[in-house]
Parts: structure tokens; C-alpha cells; sequence
């Protein structure tokens, strides 16, 4: 069986080990560095000591777990390396980027890095940042031009770390928790000259660092008794003996921070603490590190470092509780929160939580783990957590798809829930290895032996009202399920949108990067994973659409392992990790970086639309003879006008190579192209000699163009010396 982590790094065999979690992460912001990019660039890597520059030099060290925030303008990360910033420790920290427009230089965009935990004296890890919704009340005006989201998104971040320097209890006591681990939140601050012209009262502070669970807010005024954060993984047992545990349980930040209407951030996380809360319940203290694992929610915060006063221990809730206030019998952990606050998702080993619904056992007879969605205000009326104001569903449940009527629970464990809420709907992505979730409609049965990507479509004014879709697919309401495992995934603000991590090669035209060995099962398997994203709703007709994120600027494929993505709210731009070096178009096999990277994609302002598979040509034919490549663009949301015919052009600019060709082109400048339109050109490429060739396709857009990589080689007969 293959460590999971091994996926990411492939025939390498990395690890990055979480039991040996050392202690702390220090107090320090370091002014950002600023870069202009241009804006046709469509992927570019975020952890490097210049983010904009593929010239500079890589970090010296692993960077994972990127969380973005609605915009795509905020990217928060964790990374080992030393040299994104003037820290010199050997720790994990937890950097701030920052991508925004250039006003004085139109066209083009600035960077920026702030390392959130500068100076410390241990290692921090799993970031979440806010996200406001286009459909919450942040988009509201805030005066001075400005919305609340402009003012809110990406503001805070949460974080799980051991840091002394972050938990000062009663005036300065030194940490009683002994370096085990915390969740906190970061304040990156707003500033009238930041905002200039903003009428919401008391938003202004300084950056900063704010405690999460200090002593003086448990029930007795005593230190927490146990960690938080998913500080030691619950472990899977995953029911399918022939099955891989691959996406079992993989690594996830164990906090999910929001804003409430009221403008004051939230954080919901998980710990093992047992006396965070004054009815316990009867929690008792954790021995494994599995049992008594529970969900809360925190309100009201100090900045680590100064002594707090006055603050209401209420101010932390216990979620995992069912509606008749009965703790779940079982671990649950990592939590995902909608914007508002209102809906919290979170995977649990507990068969107390839904009444009607029967969860069967793992091979260690407790319950397998499943994704629940817990309603914090089902009567509505605008106050959270009232009693007996619960309820509860059950996500990894079978659902009927032409009456929505609900079935069995996952047969297999589930993981790794993403949430989004819209003005109707609540959504929750996850991956299960269940097989039972979904049956032949539309074609969507998963047959694979291997866990997939679903996302649960819930009516919040009539729950019984409810869809859940295979999103691991290919393109179209048919398209085939994705041929191996599919995990890891992140809604849109929206829910329309997931983009997950899959070692499926069906998924897309063209998934050729069988560059990776790993062993799963006793098998070799050489597909490396990538990201990929599944769109589900698309209006005016159209069919949903899959396409690969993972990609160069032009399209050309990661050659190594890419996964962890995070979609921005907007579903313009995903975050993700990667070993391949994507600043640039590389047909032939690129070094492989010793470090994973954070790159960011830009799917254009129409996020992804057209769809272009393949997204990149590899031509290869014999002295004189010819290769031809069809690439057809599906349109799926909105109308869009090409800005001119289609044309062949030189990667370093000016006219293409004539070894390249386009014989026929269905995609007309003239015509307005709508949701389910799609056209094709075809690329000929004629091998004049022995050279290596390159050329781009370039498809123009209003304000932008999409460019193809194209890539000629020549096969050259080979014919073995023969002894007489």
C-alpha cells in the first residue's frame, strides 16, 4: 500500500511526515514584495522568491495547501522553504500572496508576500483563508466605492501551529499546552488608506495573530486539555478489501474561518480538548487521538501576546452534537463552513447524528466514516445554535434522481467535504469510495474500484429537494467516470464549479504524463495525478464541461505530480501544487523540481469558456510527411465573440513556423457563440527536416486570448546493423 503523500511526489517516494510534528511558529509580518506579471499569462508560480520571474530561483523547500479566496486576489499557503522571505529557520510557515491589478500600468498585475509566521521558533501548517460569496451580505456597498468583499475577502486566515509565542494565557503564563497543537487566526488588517472612504465602524486594525483557544475561555477558566486541528489524522479502515487507500482520510486543514452577518469572524475547528465547553456532554479525555475528536465554533478573539479581559466563555460552541443535544457517539472532523456561517460540513464516525438512516461498519466495527451536513439555523430566523434548532443530513447518501428520495448511506468511507451556498442551495463536494451512491442515470454509475468526486445539491427551503452528481467525469451529461482514483475536492463559491485531483486518464482528450511509478495494491502505476475541473451548471442548454487545470501557460501538460487544489469563489483561478516547473511550455521532459510548488491558473475572465480539448498538440511524423491535430472548442456559459479568425503564431512572437498549418476552421469571428456552440480548427503539421519545431495556436477574445502550445518532432526510421 502507497502512503498517499507518495502520489504527490511520485517515483521519488517523498514523504512529508506529519506524526513528527515539531513545536512552533513565531509572531512577525513582513512587508510584501512587489513584481508586475501580465495579464495574458494564464499559470504562474506563487512560491518562489519572485513570484512573477521564471528566471529567479525556486524555494528551497516543500509548499502545499493552498487556500484561495473568492476574488483570487489572496492565497494563503504553507511552505518548509527559507528563502521566500528573510526567514532562515527550518520550519513550516504559513505565507500571505497577494495578486492584484496594476492601476498605474493597465494590462498588468502586482505580487506580493507576507510571511505570517516570521521568526518562528516551530512549524505551522494548514491554512484556510476567508471567502466572502457573490451571494452573501458582503457583496453589499461599504461606501468610499467599495463592497464588503473588497473590504473582507481574504482577510483572515486560520491556522493550526504550535507555537508558543501565539498562546499566552493569564498575563503571559507560559504555554500549558506544551507544544501540542492549536488552531489560530491571522488578521492581515485594513487601513483607511487602504479603503479610502468606507463607513463600516470598527473595522480597522492592524495585522496580527489571534488566539483560538486560550485558557481563560474554557468553561472553568482552566488550560485546554488536549490539542486541536487535525492534529493526528483519524484513521481509514476503508470497507473495500480491493480497494486503495490512496484518498483515504488524505492531509486537510482541520479549521474553517467565516465571517457572521454581524461582521465578526468565526472559526470552526476541531479539537480533543474535553473542556472547551461547560456541558461536556461526556467527553472525556482522547488516549488515541481518534475518540472524543469534536467540531465547535469560536467567537471573539485577542491578539496573542496581550492579556485578555472580559471575554464570555460561551463564546465556543459545540457543533457535533444531534439535534436532541446528544454528542455524536463517534470522531468527526475536518469541518468546512459556508460563507455565512449558517451550514457546516465535516466527515464523522458517528451513526447519531441522522435519524432514519442506518451506517454500516468498517472492518474495526465502528461506523465508517460519511460527510454530514449539519442546518445551524433550520427554523430561520437569523439566530445560530438555538436549541433544537438543529438538523442534520446525511451527504454520502444515495439519492433518487427523479424523485430526490433518499436511500442507503455510503457503503464505503467518505472524505474530504468542500461546501458552498448560494441564495437557493447548499452544496457539499466530497470523495467517497462508496459505489452506491449514485445508480445508471445519465451513465454516472461508478464502476471503478477507486474513489470519486460527488457533489450533494440540497434546497435549503425545501431539503427534500435534493440532486447528488458524480463530478470525477468527463465532458457531458454521459461523460465516463473517471477510470481510477478522484479526490480532494473544492467547490466555487456558488457550488457550479469543483476542481479536484484525479489519477483518471480518461477524464480529457489527450492525458498522456505516464512520467510516475508508484504502487498501489501491489501494482505499479505510472498516470501521474492532475487537477482537473468539472462545471456542472451551465446555462442556456449546454452540456457540463471537464477540462484539465495542471497545465503551462498554453496548455501543455504537468509532466510530473500535481494535486491540492483550490478554487477561487469566482472559479477564474485555481491553486494547486505541483513538481513540474509550469512557467513554460516544455514538450520534452523537464528537470523535476526538488520541491513541490504553488502555482496559481487563470481560466480567463469567462473561467474556462470554451473548453479546448486538447488543451495542447504533439504532432510527430516522417522526413516530409504530415500530422494533423483537430481541436474543438465547447462553449457552455454566456455568449462570447471571437476577436478575429484563429491564427498560428511564434512562441517568442511574430508569424509561425510554416511547418505549422490550419486546413479548416469551423469557429466563424462573425458568429455569437452560446452555451452548447462548439466549433473545431485542425492543425497540420508537415515535417520538413529533423529539427525540433514549436508554434502556438492563438484563439482571440475581447480584451484576451487563449493560446495552444503546439509541438513537431520527426520519426526517424531506424534500421538495426545486421552481421552477414
Amino acid at each position: 500500500m502507497a502512503n498517499w503523500l507518495q502520489v504527490i511526489r511520485g517515483a521519488r517516494g517523498w514523504h512529508w511526515a506529519r506524526a513528527g510534528i515539531i513545536a512552533v511558529v513565531g509572531l512577525a509580518l513582513l512587508a510584501g514584495v512587489a513584481a508586475a506579471v501580465s495579464t495574458s499569462q494564464q499559470t504562474w508560480m506563487v512560491s518562489n522568491p519572485v513570484p512573477d520571474d521564471p528566471l529567479e530561483g525556486v524555494a528551497d523547500g516543500n509548499s502545499l495547501f493552498s487556500n484561495i479566496s473568492y476574488t483570487g486576489r489572496w492565497v494563503a499557503f504553507e511552505s518548509q522553504a527559507a528563502n521566500l522571505t528573510n526567514d532562515n529557520d527550518s520550519y513550516n510557515d504559513i505565507f500571505l500572496y497577494e495578486n492584484y491589478d496594476d492601476t498605474e500600468n493597465p494590462g498588468t498585475r502586482k505580487e506580493a508576500f507576507s510571511e505570517i509566521t516570521l521568526g518562528s521558533n516551530a512549524s505551522s501548517y494548514y491554512p484556510t483563508i476567508a471567502r466572502t460569496s457573490g451571494e452573501s451580505p458582503w457583496d453589499q456597498p461599504a461606501g468610499g466605492g467599495y463592497t464588503y468583499q473588497d473590504v473582507f475577502d481574504g482577510r483572515f486566515v486560520s491556522f493550526e501551529s504550535t507555537s508558543s509565542q501565539f498562546s499566552y494565557f493569564h498575563s503571559y503564563e507560559s504555554d500549558p499546552l506544551a507544544g501540542k497543537m492549536d488552531v489560530f487566526l491571522y488578521d492581515r488588517g485594513v487601513s483607511t488608506e487602504d479603503y479610502e472612504g468606507l463607513t463600516i465602524p470598527g473595522i480597522y486594525t492592524s495585522p496580527g495573530i489571534w488566539a483560538m483557544t486560550p485558557a481563560n475561555l474554557t468553561a472553568n477558566g482552566q488550560a485546554p486539555n488536549g490539542p486541536s486541528g487535525n492534529v493526528l489524522p483519524l484513521t481509514s479502515v476503508h470497507n473495500n478489501a480491493n480497494g486503495a487507500h490512496i484518498a483515504g482520510n488524505p492531509l486537510k486543514p482541520g479549521s474553517s474561518v467565516y465571517l457572521g452577518t454581524d461582521a465578526e469572524q468565526r472559526v470552526v475547528f476541531e479539537s480533543l480538548a474535553t473542556n472547551l465547553v461547560s456541558a461536556t456532554l461526556g467527553l472525556t479525555p482522547s488516549s488515541d487521538g481518534q475518540s472524543n475528536r469534536h467540531i465547535y465554533v469560536r467567537t471573539g478573539f485577542y491578539q496573542a501576546g496581550t492579556t485578555p479581559s472580559g471575554l464570555d466563555p460561551r463564546q465556543i460552541r459545540l457543533l457535533s452534537k444531534n439535534a436532541a443535544g446528544v454528542l455524536a457517539n463517534g470522531p468527526c472532523t475536518t469541518p468546512a463552513a459556508t460563507s455565512t456561517g449558517r451550514f457546516v460540513a465535516m466527515v464523522c464516525k458517528a451513526n447519531n447524528l441522522v435519524e432514519g438512516v442506518t451506517i454500516p461498519n468498517g472492518s474495526d466495527s465502528k461506523p465508517l466514516a460519511q460527510v454530514y451536513l449539519l442546518d445551524r439555523d433550520f427554523i430561520t430566523n437569523g439566530t445560530y445554535d438555538e436549541e433544537l434548532d438543529y438538523k442534520w443530513y446525511l451527504a454520502s447518501q444515495y439519492v433518487d434522481p427523479s424523485t430526490s428520495a433518499t436511500g442507503a448511506a455510503g457503503a464505503d468511507e467518505s472524505w474530504y467535504p468542500s461546501i458552498a451556498e448560494d441564495g437557493q442551495f447548499v452544496y457539499v463536494a466530497f470523495h467517497s469510495f462508496a459505489e452506491n451512491l449514485v445508480d445508471s442515470y445519465d451513465g454516472q454509475a461508478s464502476t471503478s474500484n477507486a474513489s470519486d468526486v460527488f457533489v450533494l445539491v440540497l434546497d435549503k427551503s425545501n431539503p427534500a429537494v435534493r440532486e447528488l452528481y458524480l463530478g470525477s467525469r468527463a465532458s457531458g451529461l454521459a461523460g465516463a467516470a473517471g477510470n481510477y482514483h478522484s479526490y480532494m475536492p473544492s467547490l466555487s463559491a456558488d457550488g457550479r464549479v469543483v476542481a479536484y485531483t484525479s489519477l483518471a486518464n480518461n477524464l480529457v482528450t489527450a492525458d498522456h504524463n505516464e512520467h510516475c511509478g508508484f504502487t498501489i495494491d501491489g501494482e505499479l502505476y505510472t498516470n501521474c495525478p492532475d487537477v482537473f475541473i468539472r462545471r456542472f451548471y451551465v446555462s442556456g442548454g449546454g452540456e457540463p464541461q471537464t477540462w484539465r487545470a495542471s497545465l503551462s501557460p498554453n496548455g501543455v501538460e504537468a509532466y510530473y505530480n500535481s494535486a491540492f487544489a483550490s478554487l477561487s469563489g469566482n472559479s477564474r483561478f485555481v491553486g494547486f501544487s505541483s513538481y513540474t516547473d509550469l512557467r513554460v511550455d516544455q514538450q520534452l521532459r523537464p528537470s523535476q523540481l526538488e520541491q513541490v510548488h504553488i502555482y496559481i491558473r487563470d481560466m480567463s475572465e469567462t473561467s474556462g469558456n470554451p473548453n479546448i480539448q486538447p488543451s495542447s498538440g504533439y504532432f510527430y511524423a516522417f522526413p516530409g510527411g504530415s500530422y494533423d491535430i483537430t481541436f474543438n472548442l465547447t462553449f457552455f456559459e454566456g455568449d462570447l465573440n471571437l476577436a478575429s479568425a484563429l491564427y498560428l503564431e511564434s512562441p517568442q512572437g511574430g508569424g509561425a513556423d510554416a511547418a505549422f498549418s490550419i486546413i479548416s476552421d469551423t469557429c466563424n469571428p462573425a458568429e455569437t457563440w452560446s452555451s452548447g456552440d462548439s466549433c473545431a480548427v485542425t492543425v497540420r503539421y508537415t515535417s520538413p527536416d529533423t529539427e525540433y519545431r514549436e508554434a502556438l495556436l492563438s484563439i482571440p477574445f475581447g480584451g484576451y486570448t487563449r493560446r495552444v502550445a503546439l509541438f513537431g518532432s520527426t520519426i526517424m526510421r531506424i534500421f538495426p546493423l545486421v552481421s552477414p
